[in-house]
């Protein structure tokens, strides 16, 4: 089992939908996932009642796949968090997803320190790269506290919510020249960051995928139902963005050594 978990200084900055979008990722590679939300506003935890209450307009709604994907709120202690890391592999479970609240809390630190992965999400604007430059400056001085540095976490920014002209940029298909000098500055200084390759691009599948639950059994029930064919193949190619970021990122954590 491989852990994740987000950290950003702001808040709306997009980790509970980065989460969401790894979660739906893994449930398409047949993975078994557990989140837990820590946020103070707790839309991850909140997921599968979201789900079950939202309108699908005139597409019959699949059942929450609760035998790939279960959620739950924060444990009363870091011990407690350890014995469910310890519980939850036991059980077989492939990916343990842990949202923080935003904000530099002592919490946030060692709940990070938990798990393989931090992941700092970033939107291509003035605010969030500044704010990922001072969470990667948090992310550090938290590093520095270790006796020793090996047992920290891998780290990432991850840019996400792209939009399509900055996309054709990053992808090859446009000149930078094309964008403003400020999308300049912020490509640049995210650039210098420690960042995944894989980009999320701007969808709204992303942004309303509390109604629509994971992306990938979203897009299978659609894609079953002749009313559902455009929104399937629609949704199917950001699960395919969704699901190379999450080979990216597993592949920076080591594999445990054999005892």
């Amino acid at each position: 089992m491989k852990s994740i978990s987000t950290m950003m200084m702001k808040g709306g900055s997009g980790k509970t939908t980065l989460i969401r979008v790894l979660a739906s990722a893994a449930l398409a590679k047949n993975m078994k996932v557990h989140l837990i939300d820590m946020d103070t506003d707790p839309q991850a935890s909140d997921w599968p009642e979201r789900f079950r209450t939202a309108p699908w307009g005139n597409l019959e709604k699949p059942e929450w796949p609760s035998d790939k994907l279960t959620v739950a709120g924060p444990p009363t202690t870091i011990e407690e968090l350890y014995e469910i890391i310890a519980q939850k592999e036991g059980e077989g479970c492939d990916l343990f997803l842990i949202d923080t609240r935003p904000g530099a809390h002592q919490d946030t630190e060692d709940l990070i320190l938990a798990t393989d992965l931090v992941l700092i999400p970033t939107r291509p604007e003035q605010a969030d790269f500044k704010k990922a430059e001072q969470t990667v400056e948090w992310f550090a001085a938290i590093v520095d506290t270790l006796e020793n540095a090996a047992d920290a976490p891998q780290m990432r920014t991850v840019l996400t919510a792209v939009q399509s002209k900055m996309m054709a940029v990053l992808t090859g298909d446009l000149d930078i020249s094309a964008l403003n000098p400020r999308d300049r500055e912020v490509l640049d200084a995210i650039a210098s960051l420690p960042h995944a390759s894989t980009i999320i691009p701007y969808s709204k599948y992303w942004i309303e995928i509390a109604a629509w639950g994971p992306l990938s059994i979203a897009a299978d029930a659609a894609a079953a139902q002749s009313s559902g064919k455009l929104t399937a193949r629609n949704m199917r190619d950001q699960i395919a963005a969704a699901e190379a970021l999450l080979d990216e990122l597993l592949a920076t954590v080591p594999e445990p050594e054999e005892a």
